[in-house]
């Protein structure tokens, strides 16, 4: 428009930065300046976009949703394509932070717009307003999400704002039809973050140590607990990281490895490396975590 200037700074500028993520929170405040309509200072979001205004995948949706959830916002609007993101967020962790903060999939600039005005339609701000009272329920107790006046809120709210993702999987998380399976890059994330632990057990050696049975032990219980939950694709994977913890186990306490032992560590060790790998090269894998 003929008479604008706008500039756009960031405070860290100096920092490294990864990634557009904030391409959609951009195009917003350039539009408020044109416009004049004021955002709702509690909203946050998240995404890449096109010229067209459709709005596309980022990474790191759990800390962007955790660190909305510090900085006190009550609503982000997140990409519809990360919407397994949060199923995965749910699955792993429950359901404190989907209601903790309202949760918004978008999949153009005229949705994120109507979502971080101030002044939004009728329907959408009664949608929210109605969250916020399902929020303070279970803020007191979890438990209501089953109660059956919660249950109805939560289905009308889903009428009125059917990309609200918080009242979706809270409805049905309250009559226990709730996401169960991961995603591919969920069930990635998940695997790595369980098995960080034995990798450092590994790189130090202190794993031979009889008082880290409990760690060896709890790890496999994980892993037996997130193999119903991940990707099919990703069990094998899931698997190796099994056996290595079996295997460890079954040689701690010991001073010293003999020659066979160390050949058969450093074996299961290739194998993980090997299904990690398997996955990595698979080009149907890399097109499907390419959307995350």
């Amino acid at each position: 428009p003929v008479g604008h200037r706008i500039e756009l700074a960031f405070s860290d500028k100096y920092s490294p930065k990864d990634g557009p993520s904030a391409a959609v929170v951009s195009a917003l405040l350039t539009d408020s300046i044109i416009t004049g309509e004021d955002i709702d200072p509690d909203f946050a979001a998240t995404g890449d976009m096109t010229a067209a205004g459709e709005v596309r995948p980022v990474g790191g949706l759990s800390g962007k949703v955790s660190g909305a959830i510090k900085k006190d916002c009550k609503i982000i609007g997140i990409p519809a394509p990360n919407q397994n993101s949060i199923e995965d967020l749910y699955i792993i962790d429950g359901i404190r932070q989907i209601y903790e903060i309202q949760i918004f999939s978008l999949k153009t600039f005229d949705e994120a717009h109507d979502l971080a005005i101030a002044k939004r339609a009728k329907d959408l701000q009664t949608a929210i307003d109605e969250f916020a009272n399902v929020q303070s329920a279970l803020k007191r107790n979890p438990k209501y999400v089953h109660n059956s006046k919660v249950l109805a809120k939560l289905k009308a709210i889903v009428k009125l704002a059917p990309n609200h993702l918080s009242a979706r999987i809270l409805y049905l998380h309250g009559i226990k039809k709730g996401p169960k399976k991961l995603s591919l890059p969920g069930s990635l994330t998940a695997i790595d973050k369980a098995s960080s632990r034995l990798r450092g057990l590994l790189s130090d050696g202190c794993f031979m140590d009889t008082g880290h049975d409990d760690v060896l032990r709890n790890f496999i219980s994980e892993m037996k607990r997130l193999r119903s939950m991940v990707d099919q694709r990703t069990k094998a994977y899931a698997d190796t990281y099994e056996e290595l913890a079996d295997f460890m186990r079954t040689i701690r306490g010991r001073k010293i490895l003999s020659a066979q032992l160390r050949r058969e560590l450093q074996g299961k060790v290739r194998r993980v490396d090997s299904e990690r790998r398997k996955l990595l090269e698979n080009k149907e894998i890399r097109e499907e975590l390419m959307i995350e």
